[in-house]
């Protein structure tokens, strides 16, 4: 574990900043998030349990883990726990429960299923830490109403969230082009790849869903996204819509 901290400090920049890195959601999320963390627990704190993480192994193989640990800068005579639980082992993608005290396995398991349940639903119904989904509107035909993703930085900067919204007119303009006599659109499914942004558009009798993603993300990609956070929405109308 000692060799690992020490080969940290060249194989990325976090010691080098005092920083740690960033999670993979969209700023407004992250910044709720994080506020609670940041108050108690300080970025060298935070880069010990990351070391810790990625110096064992076993811990991305072993379902759920229990380990003492070490915060000096929070409380170097604290008696504290962390239970380690990786959803995403390939990406490494781990949430991590501190607890004082002896720990109850079974209360952080359910602690720990409810927060990814939660950031899961905002990544889009996707895994936590791997969604390419910047941004999202979704149409309910029949009622006329829609519901769509805020627009959080980064999307706040460059005129991103003016080229996203004038993207999501224009691709709904191909796909409904020349359709009004035939009572649907023209294309059910539409993927397009820009500059800034790849889009990708779905089509139902009675739902529409536009995404956002990032610029690598290829046609299967976006469509796995779209699958899920379809399903995702078409489960939870009473909650979105006026029926």
């Amino acid at each position: 574990m000692l060799c690992s901290l020490i080969d940290s400090f060249t194989a990325t920049p976090a010691a080098l900043l005092g920083a740690y890195p960033s999670l993979p959601l969209l700023g407004g999320v992250r910044q709720a998030l994080l506020a609670s963390l940041a108050a108690a627990v300080k970025q060298w704190d935070l880069l010990l349990l990351l070391n810790l993480l990625s110096s064992n192994q076993s811990f991305r193989h072993s379902g759920d883990a229990m380990t003492p640990v070490c915060l000096p800068r929070f409380n170097p005579a604290a008696n504290l726990h962390a239970y380690i639980h990786y959803s995403d082992a390939a990406t490494q993608t781990a949430t991590v429960l501190l607890c004082g005290g002896m720990p109850d396995p079974a209360a952080l398991a359910a602690a720990q299923q409810r927060m990814q349940q939660q950031l899961e639903a905002i990544a889009g119904g996707g895994r936590f830490g791997a969604t390419p989904l910047l941004h999202f509107v979704y149409k309910l035909s029949a009622r006329q109403q829609y519901v769509m993703a805020p627009f959080s930085p980064p999307l706040l900067a460059g005129g991103l969230q003016q080229a996203i919204t004038v993207a999501y007119s224009q691709m709904r303009a191909a796909m409904f082009d020349g359709s009004a006599g035939s009572g649907g659109p023209l294309q059910r499914l539409r993927f397009e790849a820009r500059p800034r942004f790849t889009l990708l558009g779905a089509v139902t009798g009675e739902t529409e869903l536009y995404l956002a993603l990032d610029p690598l993300a290829d046609k299967a990609e976006a469509a796995g996204v779209a699958g899920r956070l379809g399903m995702w929405l078409f489960a939870r109308h009473d909650q979105l819509f006026s029926l």
